[in-house]
């Protein structure tokens, strides 16, 4: 686990035991006032869970693709910006939680709510926020630490190492057929720019690099162990331009492929 993790980890665990309190709570789509689109950061956590919709969301270099099941957490003290798509709808629930002071982490998260169960307590939250009945602290106080919590576990069950496993498995059964970015992020439930740096931050690579790797890899075990035809290599291999496959496998070889296989059947005899 890395430090960022660790980091977090523990800054939602402490919040959760700290008797944190909601200061802020609003639920807004793209005609709300509220929506403040300068740089500008908190002086508390600000948790912000998307109900539909999507936003981009920059911090200094970093960029985050925030849709549906995504939450959203600025840290106290983190700068950062949100650029809404012009045109589109989008829905969040805003939490301005407040704790005692101690160490926060020093960038902004994206957490993915795959089972839905954060994104029924921001709803518990605001329903109780805007009822204010004698009870309504009271079950805020326990859905809150429940927040906190949740989050964590969302966090580290949704671990980098996961997500490649999964995108890696997914390019490795489906080189025969063409494969997008964006269909990448759909399978690890992320955004696209989040898939190209855990990629090129674990794997040093970028996704279409691996994928292209995968594809010369199986090129030329079947080159080597079988008689199909070039062409029809190039389609097992999700390449179905006769002469693109040709010149891709020269540049990541060395070998034409008819080369490759000479090559190849000679250190067989």
């Amino acid at each position: 686990m890395g430090a960022e993790t660790e980091m977090l980890q523990d800054y939602l665990e402490r919040l959760s035991k700290e008797e944190p309190e909601v200061i802020f709570c609003h639920r807004m789509n793209e005609t709300d006032r509220l929506w403040n689109f300068d740089q500008h950061s908190h002086d508390c956590l600000e948790a912000i869970c998307f109900l539909q919709g999507e936003l981009t969301i920059r911090q200094g270099t970093r960029k985050m693709e925030a849709a549906a099941s995504s939450v959203i957490l600025h840290p106290p003290g983190t700068v950062h910006q949100e650029f809404p798509l012009p045109g589109r709808h989008r829905e969040v629930i805003a939490l301005w939680i407040k704790g005692k002071k101690g160490p926060a982490p020093d960038r902004s998260f994206q957490i993915l709510d795959r089972e839905g169960a954060i994104r029924w307590l921001f709803q518990q939250i605001y329903q109780e926020y805007g009822r204010k009945t004698p009870d309504s602290a009271q079950l805020i106080g326990c859905y809150l630490p429940a927040l906190c919590l949740q989050l964590g576990r969302a966090w580290r069950e949704s671990g980098q190492g996961d997500i490649l496993e999964r995108i890696t498995g997914y390019l490795q059964e489906n080189l025969s057929r063409p494969v997008t970015l964006q269909e990448l992020a759909r399978i690890a439930s992320v955004s696209p720019s989040y898939v190209e740096r855990i990629f090129r931050k674990k794997a040093g690579v970028t996704p279409m690099g691996y994928l292209r790797t995968l594809r010369m890899q199986e090129a030329c075990r079947l080159l080597a162990q079988s008689g199909l035809s070039v062409e029809e290599i190039g389609r097992r291999v999700g390449i179905f331009d006769p002469s693109y496959f040709w010149r891709s496998f020269r540049r990541e070889t060395g070998y034409s492929p008819s080369a490759y296989r000479r090559r190849m059947s000679a250190k067989e005899k």
